[in-house]
């Protein structure tokens, strides 16, 4: 059974073609795809980072909410 997207190794290159008009072909100066891909994959790696921290900021605000919470009970019993 084959599986959709194959499976690469960690070290296997990746080949991206990029299909463009003829008149872009030409412009000046060219388009630089690898500083583009480079920029892209930046930004969105800097994003996942603040998206991760931001949840270990909630998980901690929720977690010292149910200690305290736990810690009333607790004393209250």
């Amino acid at each position: 059974m084959k599986t959709w997207p194959p499976r690469r190794s960690a070290n296997q290159p990746v080949r991206i073609v990029i299909h463009l008009p003829a008149e872009e072909m030409t412009r000046c100066p060219p388009f630089d795809a690898a500083a583009a891909l480079t920029g892209h994959f930046a930004a969105r790696a800097i994003g996942e980072a603040k998206r991760n921290r931001e949840s270990i900021r909630t998980w901690r605000q929720a977690a010292m909410i149910g200690f305290v919470v736990l810690s009333i009970c607790l004393f209250l019993a």
